[in-house]
C-alpha cells in the first residue's frame, strides 16, 4: 500500500508534526530579508491526510507557513485520479479537485501558488491535458490551449508569479514526433505559447519540461530531459522564457554518468538558479546531479552522494535567495526502507546532507518535491509505500 507523507524542515530543534514553529525563526537566524547562511538541515514528519486507496504527492507549493497546496495522484492501483491537498498552518486536508472523465487516470503533476486564494496545477489524463486553479475555495477546471493536429497532449510544469501571470510548458506529438508546447495564464484563460524541443539521437524521443522557475512574468527557466523513455541515453536541456518565446539554453551533462535529466528547477532572481537531477547510467548506478545558473550559463556544482555504491536522484528544490537552498529526492539504502528519503541544505558555498530525514515507508519513502516559504523553513511531499 502507498500513502502520501510530508516533511517539515526547521534550523531549531527537531519538531512535532506541525508548522506552528515557523512562526518564529530558529535562534541565529538573520531577518528573512536579509537570508542567512541557514538552510533547512533538520526535518520532522508532518502526515498529509490520506487520499482514496493507494496516492502520491508530485509537487508542493508554499506561500506562508499558514498555506501550502500539493498535489499528485489518488487510487493509482485503481486506474488514478487527481489529488489535491492543502495546509491551514496545522493540518492537511484533502480539497475535491476536477478528474475529466472521472476513471481516466488523471494526475496532477506541477502546482505553483502566489497566495492562499490563487494556484494553477497542471497535469494530464488519459484524453488529454489537464489544468485546474484555486480560489481559495474550490479548484476549477480550465481549458488548456493544445496545437492543433496533435496526440496525446499532457502538461508537465508551471510556474506563476501573480494571479494573471503563470507559464506552462507540456508535450505532444505529431505523426509520431513528440515536441514541447506551452500556455501563458492572463488571469482568465490559458493561450499557446511558443517552447523550444531539445535534439535527441533516438529515433522517436519523448521530450518533457519537468520543472520551471518564473521570477517575472519576462524571465522563466526551464528544465527537463531530452527523451523520458531511455534515461541512461538522454541528455538534460533548458531553456529560458524572455515573455514572448522559449528558448534552449546549453546545459553541461556529467562527464561521470552515460545520461542526465534535471527534474526541478528554483530562481532566486536571474541571476541565481538551482536544477536538480540525475546523472544516469546503463549500470544500477546514478548519481545526483546538481548544476547552479549565474545569470548567462550554467555550470556543475559537486553533490555530496550519499554512496559511490547505491543510486539516488533529487527531484525537488527551492531557493528562499542564493545562499539558502533545499533539494529534495531519495536515495537506495543497504538496510531499511529503499529508496529512503534525502535531503540536501545548500549555503552559498557547498551542499551537504540533512541527516535523519524522516522514512514512513517500511518499503520505501521518496520525497518529490520541495517549497520554502523563509530562509530557514520547508516543507517536501511524497510518498511512502509500506508493506
Amino acid at each position: 500500500m502507498r500513502r502520501i507523507g510530508l516533511l517539515i524542515a526547521t534550523t531549531g530543534a527537531l519538531v512535532a508534526c506541525t508548522v506552528a514553529t515557523l512562526v518564529a525563526p530558529p535562534a541565529g537566524a538573520a531577518n528573512p530579508t536579509n537570508p542567512p547562511t541557514v538552510g533547512a538541515v533538520q526535518w520532522s514528519d508532518a502526515h498529509a491526510a490520506a487520499g482514496a486507496g493507494s496516492n502520491q504527492l508530485n509537487s508542493i507549493s508554499c506561500t506562508s507557513s499558514s498555506f501550502c497546496a500539493a498535489v499528485g495522484i489518488q487510487n493509482v492501483t485503481a486506474g488514478g485520479g487527481s489529488l489535491a491537498e492543502t495546509w491551514n498552518g496545522t493540518a492537511w486536508s484533502v480539497v475535491p479537485s476536477v478528474n475529466v472523465p472521472a476513471s481516466s487516470g488523471d494526475t496532477l503533476l506541477s502546482v505553483s501558488c502566489v497566495g492562499p486564494s490563487f494556484c494553477l496545477a497542471v497535469g494530464g489524463t488519459g484524453a488529454g491535458p489537464l489544468a485546474e486553479t484555486w480560489n481559495g475555495t474550490a479548484w476549477t477546471l480550465v481549458t488548456v490551449a493544445v496545437p492543433t493536429g496533435v496526440t496525446s497532449p499532457n502538461l508537465t510544469s508551471v510556474s506563476c508569479v501573480a494571479t494573471n501571470v503563470c507559464e506552462l510548458l507540456g508535450t505532444s506529438a505529431t505523426g509520431g514526433t513528440s515536441s514541447i508546447f506551452g500556455n501563458q495564464w492572463n488571469g482568465s484563460s490559458l493561450s499557446l505559447t511558443t517552447a523550444a524541443t531539445p535534439s535527441s539521437s533516438a529515433t522517436t524521443p519523448i521530450p518533457e519540461a519537468l520543472g520551471k522557475s518564473c521570477v517575472t512574468a519576462t524571465w522563466c527557466l526551464a528544465v527537463g530531459v531530452n527523451d523520458v523513455q531511455v534515461p541512461a541515453t538522454a541528455a538534460a536541456f533548458s531553456e529560458l522564457w524572455n515573455g514572448t518565446n522559449w528558448t534552449l539554453v546549453t546545459t553541461p551533462a556529467p562527464t561521470t554518468a552515460t545520461g542526465s535529466l534535471l527534474r526541478a528547477v528554483s530562481c532566486a532572481g536571474v541571476n541565481f538558479c538551482t536544477a536538480v537531477g540525475q546523472g544516469t547510467s546503463a549500470g544500477p548506478l546514478n548519481q545526483n546531479l546538481i548544476e547552479t545558473w549565474s545569470g548567462t550559463s550554467w555550470a556543475i556544482t559537486p553533490s555530496p552522494d550519499t554512496s559511490t555504491s547505491l543510486s539516488q536522484e533529487l527531484t525537488g528544490v527551492s531557493c528562499f535567495s542564493a545562499t539558502p537552498c533545499s533539494a529534495v529526492g531519495q536515495a537506495a539504502a543497504a538496510s531499511g526502507p529503499s529508496p529512503a528519503t534525502l535531503a540536501l541544505s545548500w549555503n552559498g558555498t557547498a551542499w551537504s546532507i540533512a541527516p535523519n530525514t524522516p522514512n514512513d515507508g517500511t518499503v520505501q519513502t521518496q520525497t518529490a518535491g520541495v517549497s520554502c516559504i523563509t530562509d530557514w523553513a520547508c516543507m517536501a511531499a511524497g510518498w511512502a509505500e509500506i508493506s
